[in-house]
């Protein structure tokens, strides 16, 4: 997948104040940004957070994740991007369920 912000990256400053936030989310909350920092194109900064150690893949109470919800809503531009910075489309939920 071409990704269109290929040159844009974090500071180390800007991943620590992502993490502070990130870790005052609720489920909800975190797959809200989520879902608007892919659909707004932002892959590449969430592959950077992805590998600076935020965890993108966060499952809910029912044990979905960002990837079980993409796939659910049938969203095939944000399972793509998911699937870029690493979702496991393998993962199952609480019921059994793969993306």
């Amino acid at each position: 997948m071409k990704d269109p912000n290929s040159k844009l990256v974090f500071s180390n400053t800007d991943v620590e104040d992502f993490m502070l936030v990130w870790n005052t989310l609720s489920t909800k909350e975190k797959k809200s940004l989520l879902f608007s920092m892919l659909e707004g194109g932002l892959v590449t900064k969430l592959h950077h957070l992805a590998r600076s150690g935020v965890d993108l893949v966060h499952s809910d109470e029912d044990g979905s994740n960002l990837l079980h919800h993409a796939a659910f809503s049938d969203n095939s531009d944000v399972i793509e991007c998911l699937l870029y910075i690493g979702c496991d489309i393998n993962k199952q939920d609480s019921f059994g369920r793969t993306p």
